[in-house]
């Protein structure tokens, strides 16, 4: 996800300055059964909303993943 939609294919309008050009990476891990969010290499660093950095976000239980 991010604002080049040549790069990604969840794409945010170019204004969207706090979003990088290739600013995250959501996949599947069929080896644990859950979705990963995963920072992209970026000079800039990507952040969440809450202004926290990105590393590797998963659930670490059942309870962890919202209904």
């Amino acid at each position: 996800m991010g604002r080049d939609p040549r790069l990604c294919q969840l794409v945010f309008p170019a204004e969207c300055d706090e979003v990088g050009c290739q600013h995250a990476l959501l996949r599947f891990d069929p080896q644990i059964g859950q979705f990963l969010l995963e920072d992209c290499p970026d000079p800039f660093q990507s952040t969440a909303i809450s202004g926290m950095t990105i590393g590797v976000v998963a659930p670490q239980s059942d309870s962890d993943v919202p209904e």
